[in-house]
This record gives C-alpha cells, structure tokens and sequence, in this order.
C-alpha cells in the first residue's frame, strides 16, 4: 500500500523508467531511513511538546505501521 501511494506520482508524470526508478528508491531512501530525521517529524514533535503529548518516532511508524502491529497482535 506504502510503495502504491509513493509510485503514483511517477505513473502521473509519466516518466521513463531511468528516472522513475532512482527517484523511487531516494523516496524510500528517505521514508524508512534511521539516519534521517524528516523536517515535518521534527516540526510536529515540537507541536506535541507545546500541548504536551510525547514525541514520535516517525511519521509512517506512528500513523500507519503502528495501527498494522495493534490488528496484527489482535488475531
């Protein structure tokens, strides 16, 4: 579901298959990377701690992948 949603701005484009690809793997690169810290993350991090609501880990672990693990451990 993840790749589907990041590769349909590619199909939109209609780009070739030498420029869609890097792009692709950059994106994923950049999503699932521990190196990286995404500037939004660090933007809503600072708005949780305004409001006083613990930091997140990241923006696809705590809003999609989390909820997976919670429908995983229920069956």
């Amino acid at each position: 579901m993840i790749i589907t949603f990041f590769s349909i701005p590619f199909y939109i484009i209609n780009a070739e298959w030498y420029i869609t690809f890097p792009l692709f793997s950059w994106t994923l690169y950049l999503i699932f990377s521990k190196e990286l810290t995404c500037p939004a993350t660090n933007w809503e991090n600072h708005l949780r701690k305004k409001i006083g609501k613990p930091k997140i880990k990241g923006f696809i672990y705590h809003y999609y992948l989390k909820n997976f693990v919670r429908i995983k451990n229920k069956f």
